[in-house]
């Protein structure tokens, strides 16, 4: 019990709270750099839903470079090839339905050499598992990561103007008139003097 004492006693210190503040903003601002240290392949997109693209592949067997399978059992699994002489990425997405129909009649039968994507693969290339079109809630979390240090900035001027900067504010006793000792001759004295 006398820990949780001492701690609500230092948390009543102006410091403590803003050291607690300055760390939990460091915390944070830690953990949003971090989570993205996956470099990102820089090659451009093409995205697509033409499953004819799919198709014809097995006319372009010696241009084909990779093909790659990213999350197979999802709703919307996309097809990611790539050719030798063109340095962008296809991404075709097609639906579950039409994805196994495409694997057993294309790629199956025509022995196309295809992968499952990999979580490195994938993790390097997060756009191509993206649609062109972010909700909301990305662009809000987007925003926040660009501007977290203005943000952190423009709360701690809040904090700083409404609480004032500890050690640096002047500090006033208000004296009530009942507790004055003496007259208030002796009190128009005093101020004569100062």
């Amino acid at each position: 019990m006398p820990f949780l004492y001492q701690l609500r006693l230092a948390l009543r210190n102006t410091y403590v709270r803003l050291l607690l503040a300055a760390c939990l903003l460091a915390g944070v601002g830690a953990a949003l750099y971090l989570s993205n240290t996956v470099v990102q392949d820089s090659s451009p997109l093409l995205r697509s839903q033409n499953i004819g693209e799919i198709t014809a592949l097995p006319g372009q067997r010696a241009r084909l470079e990779y093909l790659l399978l990213a999350k197979p059992l999802s709703e919307t699994p996309r097809y990611l090839f790539k050719f030798k002489d063109a340095p962008a990425i296809h991404v075709v997405k097609v639906p579950a339905t039409s994805h196994l129909s495409l694997e057993r009649e294309v790629l199956l039968r025509h022995g196309l050499p295809y992968a499952i994507a990999t979580d490195a693969y994938l993790a390097s290339h997060k756009a191509a598992l993206q649609d062109g079109d972010n909700g909301p809630m990305d662009e809000a979390g987007a925003f926040l990561q660009r501007h977290a240090v203005d943000i952190a900035l423009a709360l701690l001027l809040l904090c700083v103007l409404k609480f004032g900067i500890p050690g640096m504010g002047v500090s006033a006793n208000v004296i009530a008139p009942g507790k004055l000792k003496g007259s208030l001759d002796d009190l128009i004295c005093v101020f004569r003097r100062t």
